[in-house]
């Protein structure tokens, strides 16, 4: 039902403003993603690695102005972490290292306002606005480790995260096709995961590449 919900306001907010839209296309790149594990019963000694996370968005500018357009980037996203675990026997020998994967998958909507200058065929960019992230599934993998994994907490993770997107960008126009890089901050303001013993809370760092399709000519 949440999903159903989710695409509905999402496809309508694109349908709309249809008649608006200055073009459209496809991006993806590389979610830098790194999660705190915060125990209100336990202490816990650990250092999170960040993890590299494939990210993809369909996107549609709309009410473009002289400075001003309105995005919408529709997409999917995973977040994460990784820990690195030493291994001893009872009487404290090591035995080796195991790796710790945690990753949840997302569909994400982000709509932003976008202030861009344009120079000759390029046109540098800021961009920011809010963004709901719609749980997919939840998946962690254990390597070279022979005890049985329900030592480690397996959570689903919250129904929708709430945050905002910011970041810059570059793009390059030649005809009716366009060629985009953009960094942003997909920052969350809301806990990926959250009950009485657990907080988990993340950072999100994305790069991507894209290409686009102009409707009118210049």
């Amino acid at each position: 039902m949440k999903l159903r919900l989710f695409i509905i306001i999402s496809c309508s907010f694109t349908a709309t403003n249809a008649q608006n839209i200055k073009s459209i296309g496809f991006k993806g790149g590389i979610n830098r993603s790194n999660q705190e594990w915060n125990y209100n019963n336990i202490s816990v000694d650990s250092k999170y690695q960040a993890r590299n996370f494939g990210s993809y968005f369909l996107s549609a500018d709309f009410f473009a102005k002289k400075y001003l357009s309105v995005v919408g980037d529709l997409g999917y996203i995973s977040k994460g972490r990784a820990l690195t675990v030493q291994i001893t026997d009872d009487v404290g020998n090591y035995l080796g290292f195991s790796k710790f994967v945690e990753r949840f998958s997302y569909l994400t909507f982000n709509p932003q306002i976008k202030f861009h200058y344009d120079i000759h065929k390029f046109s540098p960019y800021l961009f920011g606005g809010p963004h709901a992230d719609l749980f997919i599934k939840h998946k962690d993998h254990i390597s070279n480790l022979s005890d049985n994994k329900t030592y480690y907490t397996n959570p689903k993770g919250n129904a929708i995260i709430l945050g905002i997107t910011y970041g810059v960008g570059c793009e390059y126009r030649a005809g009716r096709y366009g060629l985009q890089i953009e960094i942003q901050d997909h920052h969350d303001l809301t806990p990926v995961y959250k009950n009485s013993n657990l907080s988990i809370t993340g950072t999100n760092y994305i790069i991507t590449l894209g290409l686009k399709y102009f409707l009118h000519k210049i």
